[in-house]
């Protein structure tokens, strides 16, 4: 499993919808969360998703 994780000071559906895009364009499924981190004043946005490797 894949977890990719996105930092931004501000809400920025700009940078997500880039992300989100070349995950649909390569037909990877993925889940999308996201939270305020207080402490560190920092949106985390994180995409999970699984890879198959081929052999």
């Amino acid at each position: 499993m894949v977890r990719m994780e996105l930092y931004t000071d501000k809400k920025d559906l700009d940078v997500e919808n880039k992300v989100t895009s070349i995950l649909n364009k390569h037909g990877i499924f993925y889940t999308q969360t996201e939270m305020w981190i207080e402490s560190e004043k920092l949106y985390e946005v994180v995409f999970t998703f699984e890879v198959m490797m081929g052999g």
